[in-house]
This record gives structure tokens, C-alpha cells and sequence, in this order.
């Protein structure tokens, strides 16, 4: 995803986190092969028209997942467990880095 390559996936709750359908990648039904193998074919027949489809995708990883936003909270985690708390704060913190992207992704979809 950090490459901008367009995805394919299937349709499910921990995908749902990252791709939002049409936007930065195509979400699948987990049990229909044929819906990825169309959707396939159409992204090779015309790559520059679904380019910004990649360039979202990779726009999605440098905003919410990037090794330089999501290092520093894991130090932090590793540091808490070591001084042995039971509920790292930083554990929360990661949770709501999670919440925000989701939420700014439903504000995204608003917009458009």
C-alpha cells in the first residue's frame, strides 16, 4: 500500500479499516473469486485511469500507518510494559490513533 499500487481485497471488517471502496482500493466478497478477477481486469486493461486509486492508497498509509508516526507510540508501549503497568497508556493511545483514522475516513466519505 505505502508503493501506491491499487488493491484488491477481500471485504472484511480488518481490510474495512484501511480501503474504502473506490476510493484508495476495491473491497471484494470474500466468497466470489470472480468479482476480484473482473475487477482485476479492469485495473490492467486502463492502470492510468485507477491511478488515483493507488495514490490514495498510499496517501492512507503515510497519514495513519507510517513507520514515523507508529514507532515512537510502540517504544513508548515496550517502555511501559518493561516498567511493568498493567494498562500502558500508550496502549490507548494507539487505540485512538486507530479511531481517528477511521473517523476521518467517515468524514472523507462525507465529502465526497
Amino acid at each position: 500500500m505505502a508503493m501506491g499500487c491499487r488493491i484488491i481485497a477481500s471485504d472484511t471488517e480488518p481490510v474495512r479499516e484501511l480501503l474504502q471502496h473506490g476510493r484508495n482500493g476495491w473491497l471484494c466478497d470474500f466468497f466470489d473469486p470472480k468479482a476480484f478477477a473482473e475487477k482485476a481486469l479492469q485495473v490492467l486493461a486502463d492502470p492510468e485511469a485507477h491511478r488515483p486509486q493507488g495514490e490514495a492508497t498510499r496517501q492512507t498509509i503515510l497519514d495513519h500507518y507510517s513507520l514515523h508516526r507508529l514507532l515512537p507510540l510502540h517504544l513508548r508501549l515496550m517502555e511501559e510494559l518493561a516498567e511493568g503497568q498493567k494498562v500502558p497508556e500508550v496502549q490507548k493511545e494507539i487505540l485512538r490513533v486507530g479511531q481517528a483514522a477511521r473517523a476521518s475516513k467517515a468524514v472523507k466519505l462525507e465529502a465526497l
